[in-house]
């Protein structure tokens, strides 16, 4: 895949991590975020693109999470999110390690109110911190998008302390 010039390195939460995003993602803003997501629960941090049609959502996760428990823990989040959409499709899940951090991820479709949307869910830890990241798209527009998510997990990098 060649991300020259279509890509940056964003710090996505200041003083824990970086990664590449795509060109003109920026914040979302909380009037748009209430809209989009209005659960009391939404995503600590959300970038879009212009059209607020494609989003790379974060949160940490607040309670101690063990990193051996990765493969429990997306069987679980499927469980989770089968209740809620039932008409959930997944396809693929993988558990990678680069630079001797693992992340877990999957992919999956959900109904979405006008069509279906694209989704790529990830875990990873951060500085100790367990991070779920999930990546949504229009379904049409999958293709497009699954391998510009995936190459995003797989350049997070921790930010590193100031020697």
């Amino acid at each position: 895949m060649n991300t020259d010039g279509l890509y940056k390195k964003i710090e996505i939460v200041k003083n824990d991590f970086n990664m590449m995003i795509p060109e003109g993602f920026k914040p979302m803003s909380e009037a748009v975020a209430q809209m989009k997501y209005p659960a009391q629960n939404r995503p600590q941090i959300i970038l879009t693109n212009d059209t607020a049609t494609v989003d790379y959502k974060f949160a940490y996760i607040q309670e101690i999470v063990d990193m051996t428990v990765l493969e429990e823990l997306i069987k679980q989040t499927k469980i989770s999110l089968k209740r809620v959409f039932t008409g959930i499709e997944y396809y693929k899940e993988d558990i990678i390690e680069i630079n001797d951090t693992k992340f877990g991820w999957f992919d999956y479709k959900s109904p979405a109110i006008g069509g279906n949307m694209y989704n790529v869910s990830f875990f990873t830890w951060i500085k100790g911190k367990l991070l779920q990241g999930t990546f949504t798209c229009e379904f049409v527009n999958a293709e497009e998008w699954r391998e510009s998510f995936l190459y995003s997990i797989m350049s997070i990098e921790e930010e590193k302390a100031n020697e």
